[in-house]
């Protein structure tokens, strides 16, 4: 046990980069009074809203939970939800700085909607094809 004990102290002279894809994660808790006319579906009446840093950013939190220093290298799209993201990751502070916007993208959003404990509805918002345009402005030889 006691060299678990040293080496959690180590951890915070570690520096670790997380390379990944960084999402933003948003809950809704909400209840449902009806179902809507136009088709067999509940009525969410939300409550409540919640960010969190997903995907690999979700990784650089654990990390910094240890005790070490975490980085984040990724990409996000120039919008909205990344300068929520970025928000995040400066509450957290969780160094950023190596994260690149783009524009021929959007920035990945996970929403879960969730009644009571169950999630009745989840989407994803992203771009899936930007292919390697943005690695190939960097390195012509792609």
């Amino acid at each position: 046990m006691e060299n678990f004990q040293e080496l959690f102290k180590k951890f915070s002279s570690v520096k670790v980069g997380v390379i990944g894809d960084v999402m933003l994660d948003t809950y809704m808790w909400g209840d449902v009074d009806r179902v809507s006319p136009e088709a067999p579906v509940p009525i969410v009446s939300l409550k409540k809203r919640e960010l969190r840093i997903g995907g690999a950013g979700n990784v650089a939190l654990n990390i910094q939970s240890l005790g070490a220093k975490p980085f984040v290298i990724s990409v996000t799209g120039d919008d909205d939800d990344a300068d929520k993201l970025d928000s995040l990751f400066t509450s957290q502070k969780i160094n950023c700085t190596y994260c690149v916007r783009s524009k021929e993208r959007i920035t990945t959003n996970k929403t879960r909607v969730k009644l009571l404990m169950t999630c009745v509805k989840r989407t994803r918002k992203n771009l899936l094809n930007y292919s390697n345009s943005l690695l190939k402005k960097k390195n012509p030889t792609l």
